[in-house]
């Protein structure tokens, strides 16, 4: 997990596959053009969503087995945290793991100024209220991590 100001993005270049593909999508990223929904990019191991959605009080952790989430907030704020998961990850046929209960390990404010990056199998939480629920537009990216 990676966490860190917006215009540090550029730093972790080399841990991101296809990074340049990402650099691009923001580069021409336009708040006033938000489209809800998954956007393709040229490049067919990323895609990212565009989400506008309430912040929670309540969520359950999720992971991925072989796709890095690069989370950036473009307006609004929320909460994200990441844990530790007891048992085994069971994936889904999508490769998703959903709905899990976890230990808390830490947590991180989010809002336009800085992102967060989670690795393949680990836990995370974002879209929780800080403190109070409150509208977000987020774009996550999915990137298929290198096998």
């Amino acid at each position: 997990m990676i966490y860190d100001k917006i215009e540090n993005i550029g730093n972790y270049s080399l841990l991101i596959p296809n990074f340049k593909e990402i650099e691009k999508t923001l580069k021409f990223f336009q708040l006033k053009n938000f489209k809800e929904g998954r956007q393709e990019t040229s490049d067919p191991s990323i895609y990212y969503n565009e989400a506008e959605y309430i912040t929670s009080t309540n969520k359950l952790y999720e992971a991925h087995k072989d796709v890095i989430d690069l989370q950036i907030v473009v307006e609004g704020k929320e909460k994200a945290k990441v844990g530790n998961y007891d048992q085994d990850i069971r994936f889904d046929e999508n490769g998703n793991a959903i709905n899990l209960v976890c230990n808390e390990k830490a947590s991180f404010e989010l809002d336009s100024t800085n992102f967060i990056l989670f690795f393949p199998r680990e836990m995370h939480c974002p879209g929780l209220a800080n403190p109070e629920p409150s509208n977000v537009k987020k774009i996550i990216f999915k990137i298929k991590a290198n096998q």
